[in-house]
Protein backbone atom coordinates (compact mmCIF):
# COMPACT_ATOMS: atom_id res chain seq x y z
CA UNK A 1 0.00 0.00 0.00
CA UNK A 2 1.30 3.44 -0.93
CA UNK A 3 2.06 6.00 1.74
CA UNK A 4 0.14 9.27 1.80
CA UNK A 5 3.21 11.05 0.39
CA UNK A 6 3.43 8.61 -2.50
CA UNK A 7 -0.29 8.98 -3.16
CA UNK A 8 0.07 12.78 -3.18
CA UNK A 9 2.85 12.55 -5.77
CA UNK A 10 0.88 10.12 -7.95
CA UNK A 11 -2.33 12.16 -7.77
CA UNK A 12 -0.46 15.43 -8.30
CA UNK A 13 1.19 14.00 -11.40
CA UNK A 14 -2.19 12.77 -12.62
CA UNK A 15 -3.68 16.23 -12.17
CA UNK A 16 -0.76 17.90 -13.99
CA UNK A 17 -1.06 15.46 -16.89
CA UNK A 18 -4.80 16.09 -17.08
CA UNK A 19 -4.33 19.86 -16.98
CA UNK A 20 -1.72 19.65 -19.73
CA UNK A 21 -4.03 17.54 -21.88
CA UNK A 22 -6.86 20.01 -21.32
CA UNK A 23 -4.64 22.90 -22.43
CA UNK A 24 -3.70 20.99 -25.59
CA UNK A 25 -7.38 20.25 -26.24
CA UNK A 26 -8.34 23.92 -25.83
CA UNK A 27 -5.54 25.07 -28.14
CA UNK A 28 -6.26 22.45 -30.79
CA UNK A 29 -10.03 22.75 -31.09
CA UNK A 30 -12.38 25.31 -32.52
CA UNK A 31 -14.88 26.98 -30.22
CA UNK A 32 -17.64 25.83 -32.60
CA UNK A 33 -16.95 22.16 -31.82
CA UNK A 34 -19.88 20.29 -30.33
CA UNK A 35 -19.16 19.74 -26.62
CA UNK A 36 -20.69 16.25 -26.53
CA UNK A 37 -18.97 14.89 -29.63
CA UNK A 38 -15.57 16.47 -29.07
CA UNK A 39 -15.62 15.89 -25.31
CA UNK A 40 -16.49 12.21 -25.57
CA UNK A 41 -13.98 11.74 -28.38
CA UNK A 42 -11.25 13.50 -26.44
CA UNK A 43 -11.97 11.57 -23.24
CA UNK A 44 -11.92 8.21 -25.02
CA UNK A 45 -8.76 9.07 -26.97
CA UNK A 46 -6.99 10.25 -23.81
CA UNK A 47 -8.07 7.10 -21.95
CA UNK A 48 -6.90 4.86 -24.78
CA UNK A 49 -3.58 6.60 -25.11
CA UNK A 50 -2.73 6.78 -21.42
CA UNK A 51 -4.21 3.56 -20.03
CA UNK A 52 -3.68 1.23 -22.97
CA UNK A 53 -0.42 2.55 -24.44
CA UNK A 54 1.69 5.15 -22.64
CA UNK A 55 1.18 4.05 -19.02
CA UNK A 56 2.00 0.38 -19.63
CA UNK A 57 4.89 1.21 -22.00
CA UNK A 58 6.45 3.51 -19.37
CA UNK A 59 5.79 0.98 -16.62
CA UNK A 60 3.82 3.47 -14.52
CA UNK A 61 0.65 1.39 -14.50
CA UNK A 62 -0.36 -2.19 -15.14
CA UNK A 63 -1.67 -2.89 -18.64
CA UNK A 64 -5.36 -2.04 -18.89
CA UNK A 65 -6.04 -5.33 -20.66
CA UNK A 66 -5.18 -7.07 -17.39
CA UNK A 67 -7.95 -5.17 -15.55
CA UNK A 68 -11.40 -6.59 -14.94
CA UNK A 69 -14.40 -5.32 -16.88
CA UNK A 70 -15.73 -3.18 -14.03
CA UNK A 71 -12.38 -1.35 -13.74
CA UNK A 72 -12.26 -0.78 -17.50
CA UNK A 73 -15.84 0.49 -17.39
CA UNK A 74 -15.08 2.85 -14.51
CA UNK A 75 -11.95 4.19 -16.21
CA UNK A 76 -13.91 4.69 -19.44
CA UNK A 77 -16.69 6.61 -17.69
CA UNK A 78 -14.20 8.71 -15.71
CA UNK A 79 -12.38 9.71 -18.88
CA UNK A 80 -15.59 10.46 -20.79
CA UNK A 81 -16.53 12.74 -17.87
CA UNK A 82 -13.07 14.33 -18.01
CA UNK A 83 -13.44 14.87 -21.75
CA UNK A 84 -16.88 16.45 -21.37
CA UNK A 85 -15.68 18.72 -18.57
CA UNK A 86 -12.66 19.70 -20.65
CA UNK A 87 -14.75 20.46 -23.74
CA UNK A 88 -17.27 22.48 -21.71
CA UNK A 89 -14.50 24.38 -19.94
CA UNK A 90 -12.76 25.16 -23.22
CA UNK A 91 -16.00 26.46 -24.71
CA UNK A 92 -16.63 28.67 -21.68
CA UNK A 93 -13.06 29.97 -21.74
CA UNK A 94 -13.34 30.80 -25.44
CA UNK A 95 -16.44 32.92 -24.75
CA UNK A 96 -14.72 34.96 -22.04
Amino acid sequence: MATSGEQAIVQGGHLLLSAGAAIVYAAATDEDNDVLVSGIGFGLAFYGAMHWLVGPLLGVKPPEWDADSSTIGLHTLNHVGFGLATAAGAKLAARA
